[in-house]
């Protein structure tokens, strides 16, 4: 947790978690970490982290002591879109595309779209995506080079592919760059040294 100090002094710094020893140096990599919404509307306070082991661990920062391992994924995480609601959706190196929704006591974790082992997903984001038919709340990213929205329809999520990239996939950002035209734009890099700007030509 980095904390500013006041008139401009150096910034507090203080480690909230740590992910336990390993002799494999990839193995405790954290790949990325976000706060929760609280649904009561307080300031968040909480940090959902994610492992390339595939471990998520929640960090409360007012007691970092008791962080506690909300789910384990085989074949490793990567990256966190957190919800309104407190949860978060996450990306796993399976290719599995996670809900993270609040539930007694943890979390239950629901599982939206699995692009398999080979798509090395590598980001998901929030946003309005135009689709066929209406709206896609989410947009997914990964070594398939393939930039897809996923949409919920009669119980499943539909996943159709906006863009292909020429190399792999690495990094995502929803951003509303052109307002008025009711809908996010988005933002694709990665091994094709390019930085693409995807925009809805609705």
């Amino acid at each position: 947790l980095l904390t500013p100090s006041p008139a401009g002094a150096a910034w507090v710094d203080r480690v909230l978690h740590r992910e336990p020893a390993s002799a494999d140096p990839e193995a405790t990599k954290l790949k990325d970490a976000a706060f929760l919404a609280d649904p009561a509307g307080n300031p968040p306070h909480e940090v959902l982290v994610v492992a390339k082991t595939g471990r998520a661990v929640v960090v409360d920062l007012d007691h970092p002591e008791t962080a506690r391992l909300v789910h384990d994924e085989p074949g490793g995480l990567s990256r966190i879109a957190p919800d309104p609601d407190g949860g978060a959706y996450v990306t796993g190196y399976a290719g599995r595309v996670l809900h993270l929704v609040p539930d007694i006591g943890g979390f239950r974790v629901d599982v939206l779209d699995h692009e398999g082992p080979a798509s090395g997903l590598r980001g998901v984001v929030l946003g309005r995506f135009p689709v066929a038919g209406g709206s896609a709340p989410l947009a997914i990213y990964g070594y398939h080079a393939l930039c897809r929205t996923l949409t919920p329809r009669n119980g499943a999520w539909d996943a159709t592919t906006i863009f292909r990239d020429s190399a792999r996939g690495h990094t995502l950002e929803a951003v509303d760059l052109f307002p008025g035209n009711d809908a996010d734009e988005l933002v694709v890099a990665g091994h094709s040294k390019r930085i693409t700007v995807l925009v809805s030509r609705r």
